[in-house]
């Protein structure tokens, strides 16, 4: 027998089962990432549509005041705080709030 002994050292992990573990982590990070993503996605819209209601709520207070229809959703900036913010759609940064003075009510285009 030499110094080191005629044994194999079983105390670690094989390749196999290190694989094994990484394959189940990588699963569940794609899990996760992709659930993250359906909720930012749903939170987005839910903000918009308050934001939209703020915005209607807004223009009806406008139409009590001025007897008329807003022309333009810069008509509501008095009746909103934060009006440049709340204008600005959560879902895509380049989308504003608008008025459609066909239908009378406040649009977003990206959550249409």
């Amino acid at each position: 027998m030499n110094s080191l002994g005629n044994r194999l050292d079983d105390s670690g992990f094989t390749l196999i089962e290190l694989m094994v573990v990484v394959g189940i982590l990588g699963i569940l990070i794609l899990i996760a990432v992709a659930s993250f993503g359906y909720s930012s996605r749903t939170a987005a819209h839910a903000t918009c549509d308050h934001n939209r209601s703020s915005f209607e709520t807004a223009a009806a207070m406008y139409r009590a005041d001025h007897d008329s229809n807003p022309s333009h959703i810069d008509d509501l900036e008095p009746y909103i705080a934060n009006f440049y913010t709340a204008s600005v759609c959560p879902g895509n940064n380049e989308s504003v709030l608008r008025y459609d003075t066909d239908r009378d009510e406040i649009v977003c285009d990206y959550h249409q």
